[in-house]
């Protein structure tokens, strides 16, 4: 995706997709894939991306990410969970939840959303041309 090369040519962020788990039962699964996410992540700030997070406007996570940054934050995965969402330990672990919007998206559109909008606040912070205020 050509917006994951573009941050990647200027920041360690990562774009985070779950595995989805193949037990019926729902809990089931959410435990399953925060043990996978944990086995690989132990130690990388996360940033959950979630329905019931707070929105923030372009400028707004541009902000967030500078913060990030001087708090020395600076590898951090935004995690987006499978069907059935991300477990709430997993989430409580999280060091920001986010929504993109309180609509329900697809994991296609939720990540091109994101990665536009992570892109889309590095160029804010750089006074790219891309962000037109």
């Amino acid at each position: 995706m050509k917006y994951i090369k573009r941050i990647k040519a200027w920041t360690s962020l990562s774009v985070i997709e779950l595995k989805p788990s193949k037990s019926k039962d729902s809990l089931v699964g959410l435990r399953e894939e925060m043990k996978q996410y944990l086995g690989k992540y132990p130690e990388i700030p996360l940033i959950v991306m979630a329905e019931e997070g707070t929105v923030l406007s372009s400028l707004g996570i541009s902000e967030k990410m500078v913060k990030w940054s001087e708090n020395g934050l600076s590898v951090v995965n935004f995690l987006v969970g499978s069907s059935y969402g991300i477990h709430p330990d997993l989430k409580s672990l999280a060091h920001f939840v986010w929504s993109l919007t309180p609509l329900t998206l697809t994991h296609d559109h939720a990540r091109i959303i994101l990665c536009e909008q992570v892109y889309r606040a590095l160029c804010i912070q750089k006074n790219h041309p891309y962000h037109h205020v």
